[in-house]
Parts: C-alpha cells; sequence; structure tokens
C-alpha cells in the first residue's frame, strides 16, 4: 500500500502511465472520469459552460470530494456490502419506481400526448400574462367555503363577471367577494405568469383573453375563477433551445386531460403483464406470515431482527421469473415496524399491500427486460444511489455505530466545557414604539410621571401586536431584540428609559429584573449534551477512518488532464 496523503488546498498525485486518458483520477480498483469529474463541477459551478477558468485548487476542492467518496465506497466493496439485503431492496425499490415512471411515460404519455400540442404549449410560453382573480370557493373546493354548495358558488361568480364587466371596480369586488386569503391585501392581482405556472383550466382561459377582457366562471380544483387580464409581455427568459430540455415537464403537464384514458389503458397493459407471467397471489403464506406477526407482536417485539431466515423467506407472491418474498415486507418497514404494525397485523390490509407491491415489482420488472434501466439518465440515476447507499453503510458501520455515550464520558465532557451549557443573561423587557419622535416623548414623559406603562402601551404604541401585550417583550438575551436588547442591558434592571431610534421610529423602553448568566445542570442540560458529545465523536472518528482508508488505497491523478479541464 503506499501512503496517500490529502490537503484541501493541495492535493497531489502521480499520473499512471497505464490509466485511460478520461480517467481524473483512480481509487483503489475504481475510477473518477471526466465524465463524472465535470458532472459534479458543473453543480459546483452552475454557471461555468467551460471549467478551465475555475482555479486550480479549487477543481482540487472538488476532486478531494469525490476521492473520499469513492474510498468509501472501496471500503464497501471489500466488507461485502454489495450484497447487504437492506442495500439491495433500496437499490431495487427505487430502480422500480423511476424505470416504471419512464415506461409509463413511454407507451401511455408518448402514444397520448401529441408532439403538435407539445410544441404549442412551449410556444405560449413566448408570452406571460398579468392578471387579477376573484375566487369563489364552495363546501367541496380546495379553498373552502361552507357557505355554499358548486352550483351557488357559479351562481355568484357569474353575477361578479357581469358586474365588473359593467364597470365596477375588479380590485373592489375582488376585497368583497373573494376567498383567495391573499385577496385583501393584493387586491386580486396576481401579477406576470407563464405557461405552465398555474393549473391548466386557469391557464386555458386566461391565454384566451383580450386585453381588459374578463373571463366566465372557470372552475379549477381550488374553486371558480373570474379572471381579469390586464397586459401581454415577451417572456425574456423564452428560448427556442429550451424546448428539449422542457418538453418532459410539459408533456406531463397536458396528460393531465387524457389521464382517465390513460389510466384505463395502463391497466389493461398491467393486467395483461399478470396475465402472460401467471402472477398468482398465495393467500396461504399471507395468513401464515401475517400470524407470525401477530404472535410477534404478543411475545419478543414486532420488530425485523425477531424474523427468522425461514420467516423473511415466505413467498407471498409468484410470477414467471419473480416473487415477492416476506422479507421485502419486513425491509420496507425497518425501524418503524412497531409504529405502522397495522398494516401487518390487519389480514385484509396485509393482503391488499401484498397485492400492491407485488403488482409494483412485476412492471419493474417488464421495464428491467425492456432496458428501461439502461437508459443513460436513469442508469446514472442509479449508479450514484447504489454509490451513496454503500458509502452511508460502511460509514454507518465503522464510525456511527461505533460511538458511545456512556454518563462518565458524557459528565467529563460537561465538566470540561461549561461554556456550552451556560444559560446567557436576560432582561424583563416592556417597550412602546413610535413612529414619530415627538410622540414618544410624549409617552416617555407620561411614564416619567408614573402613568402605568402596560396601560400607555395599549394607548399609544403604533405596533399593533405589542399594543396587545402591554409593550410586553419578555425575557431578552442581549441580542434577543436587536436596537432594544443592547440598551436595556446598558441601563439595566427596573429602569424607564428615554426615546432612542428603533426600525423606522422610536421606542420608550422599561425593563424590569435580570437573570444572570447560570450554568445549567448536568441533567438540564443532558440531552444537549449527548448531541455535542456525539458530534465530537463523529468528526474525531470519521478523521481517523478517512486517513485508515487514505493509507489502505492507492490513488492516482492525472494531473494534466485536472489541468486541461
Amino acid at each position: 500500500m503506499r501512503q496517500f496523503l490529502v490537503a484541501l488546498v493541495g492535493l497531489l498525485g502521480l499520473v499512471s502511465c497505464g490509466m485511460s486518458p478520461d480517467t481524473v483520477a483512480e481509487v483503489g480498483d475504481l475510477k473518477i472520469t471526466q465524465e463524472e469529474y465535470k458532472d459534479v463541477l458543473s453543480r459546483r459551478f452552475p454557471k461555468l459552460k467551460e471549467f478551465t477558468t475555475v482555479d486550480l485548487k479549487e477543481k482540487r476542492v472538488v476532486l478531494n470530494q469525490l476521492i473520499n467518496g469513492v474510498l468509501k465506497i472501496n471500503a464497501a466493496l471489500d466488507a461485502g456490502l454489495d450484497e447487504d439485503p437492506e442495500i439491495n431492496y433500496k437499490y431495487n425499490r427505487r430502480r422500480t419506481r423511476i424505470t416504471t415512471d419512464r415506461l409509463f411515460e413511454r407507451i401511455i404519455i408518448d402514444s397520448l400526448v401529441p408532439e403538435e400540442e407539445i410544441r404549442e404549449a412551449f410556444n405560449k410560453r413566448k408570452e406571460q400574462l398579468k392578471v387579477s382573480h376573484i375566487l369563489i370557493g364552495f363546501n367541496s373546493s380546495e379553498v373552502k367555503n361552507e357557505k355554499r354548495d358548486g352550483r351557488n358558488a357559479y351562481k355568484l361568480a357569474l353575477e361578479i363577471a357581469q358586474k365588473a364587466r359593467k364597470g365596477q371596480s375588479f380590485e373592489q369586488l375582488a376585497v368583497k367577494y373573494s376567498d383567495d386569503p391573499s385577496a385583501k391585501t393584493n387586491k386580486g392581482m396576481l401579477g406576470f405568469f407563464t405557461w405552465g405556472d398555474m393549473v391548466p383550466a386557469f391557464q386555458d382561459a386566461a391565454y384566451g383573453l383580450k386585453k381588459g377582457e374578463i373571463s366566465d366562471p372557470v372552475l379549477t380544483r381550488y374553486g371558480y375563477h373570474v379572471i381579469l387580464l390586464h397586459e401581454r409581455r415577451p417572456n425574456k427568459g423564452w428560448k427556442e433551445s429550451l424546448y428539449e430540455p422542457q418538453k418532459r415537464e410539459i408533456k406531463r403537464s397536458l396528460f393531465r386531460k387524457y389521464n382517465e384514458a390513460g389510466m384505463k389503458r395502463w391497466e389493461s397493459i398491467v393486467e395483461k403483464e399478470k396475465e402472460d407471467y401467471h402472477f398468482k397471489r398465495i393467500n396461504s403464506a399471507i395468513k401464515e406470515f401475517n400470524a407470525i406477526a401477530r404472535e410477534l407482536d404478543k411475545g419478543p417485539g414486532l420488530t425485523p431482527e425477531n424474523f427468522s431466515a425461514d420467516q423473511r423467506d415466505i413467498v407471498l407472491v409468484k410470477w414467471d421469473g419473480g416473487s415477492l418474498k416476506s422479507e421485502e415486507l419486513i425491509l420496507a418497514y425497518g425501524n418503524k415496524m412497531e409504529r405502522y404494525k397495522n398494516g401487518l397485523l390487519n389480514l385484509a390490509r396485509l393482503t391488499k399491500e401484498v397485492d400492491a407491491r407485488g403488482e409494483a415489482k412485476l412492471v419493474g420488472d417488464m421495464a428491467v427486460r425492456l432496458g428501461i434501466d439502461k437508459e443513460p439518465d436513469l442508469a446514472r440515476n442509479l449508479r450514484l444511489y447504489r454509490e451513496s447507499l454503500l458509502a452511508r453503510k460502511i460509514e454507518e458501520k465503522e464510525v456511527k455505530d461505533k460511538i458511545t455515550l456512556d454518563k462518565d464520558s458524557l459528565r467529563a465532557y460537561y465538566d470540561a466545557h461549561p461554556s456550552e451549557f451556560e444559560l446567557p443573561a436576560e432582561i424583563e423587557i416592556y417597550h412602546i414604539y413610535c413612529e414619530s419622535e415627538a410622540k414618544a416623548q410624549k409617552v416617555y414623559q407620561k411614564a416619567r410621571a408614573g402613568a402605568d406603562f402596560k396601560e400607555l402601551a395599549k394607548r399609544y404604541s403604533d405596533d399593533k401586536f405589542y399594543a396587545k401585550r402591554g409593550g410586553y417583550a419578555g425575557f431578552k438575551t442581549r441580542n434577543g431584540m436587536k436596537g432594544v436588547s443592547e440598551v436595556a442591558f446598558e441601563h439595566g434592571p427596573n429602569a424607564l428609559i428615554k426615546p432612542v431610534p428603533y426600525r423606522e421610529g422610536w421606542v420608550v423602553i422599561k425593563t424590569g429584573p435580570k437573570k444572570e448568566r447560570v450554568l445549567r445542570s448536568f441533567e438540564d442540560a443532558y440531552n444537549q449534551i449527548r448531541v455535542k458529545y456525539k458530534q465530537l465523536q463523529l468528526r474525531k472518528l470519521r478523521a481517523a477512518w478517512m486517513e485508515k482508508l487514505k493509507n489502505r488505497y492507492t490513488v492516482k491523478i492525472n494531473e494534466e488532464l485536472l489541468e486541461k479541464i
């Protein structure tokens, strides 16, 4: 093993004669390619198209972080974690989810949403619209108004539209009628938006209006909208080159109106897949697993570690070339099994969940058979996810699981770091905020003459929140209420302080008693001590472990390529 030293300000390495020309670094048995390195740089410097202007030291910082991650992956592979059941379960679950999503897009969305429609929607983004609206909610809309049903909401929205067309102020109508919580302050004004920012029905109606025109009632999930178009303007952010990057998002948005037909087609495809691959739920196995869960719940406890190897191997659903075993349910629940145990203890719920998980896995297998997981963006996503699982698992095993939090160690840390567990000094503050200095002086003189400070605050404070509280701000630290606390600490307890500038006006301050700085007891600060000591151990153990990895695995850096990137 060669010793490998890493410093954030200068990462040194040797160019290997046999290193591939597109490899930035070799770490143990693994490589960091130029493509991978550039991808990380692009996220670190998102505004740069080329990285030649990036300082070499900055490039080394980024490479150092990548190398540290790959060192962990080497260690994880050497520890056999690529066969870890939990990692494989999480990886397969992610693969099923993202490949099924892509499969749905390929065979359903792409077949229903025409290219011309996508292009038309994209072109609409050339313009931005400035609109106001009045929202009329009803008893089953997302913005609720229990006083009316949908029919009455539509009738009221139609009446409002007619009033606005006859010349009544749209702003006043919005303040009076709108159920949009923001209408009282913005008077219905939504400002400029771009196609895709609003729910489909709303934007369809808005883009169909002429300047100054008012729509008929438009139904969305929020309620009925009456829309006024103020202005159209060119969208400065629109570029033809954005079509491909935005195409998928536009396509999925447009699919909403085809959703019912799409879901029927998808269900038909899934049912045929189940038939072709002889998908079968094994009811006797589900009952057996349910009985096991019930027994564990009554006895040693319903936790993953209490299931035996045989109990984890029960086949709940099977099909040609695949199956769903009880192990996958156990891993899915994990350490939350006790909290959500009804999903295992209730036979009907368990059966329903087994059906859903089995079907999802079958469709995931279908996506893999069709090579969806090999599509470059998904393959990269899955590779990075698996690497992150491996890195987290090995660090958990080598660092986190070795942290000890015994009481003697916690006490020693507490005794050695008392300043970390002190409660800062606090002083009780009352204050009266006035927009003008003259008013503040008047209030101050009344307070000096003996008037009750709380009553003065209720009567004269221009800060309505504190006026209702009689000016009471509570006990504050020196930095607790900037512009007030500092002055209060300077004058000390039980003082009446003449007006001082504060915010856009002036403030009269009265102080109460002062609480001096005090060290919290070990018992009182126990949870905080645990957190701080755990963080300290984590840093020390991680640093020591990383040094071992740097000595264990040879690292070679292609310095020539690094400088060129």
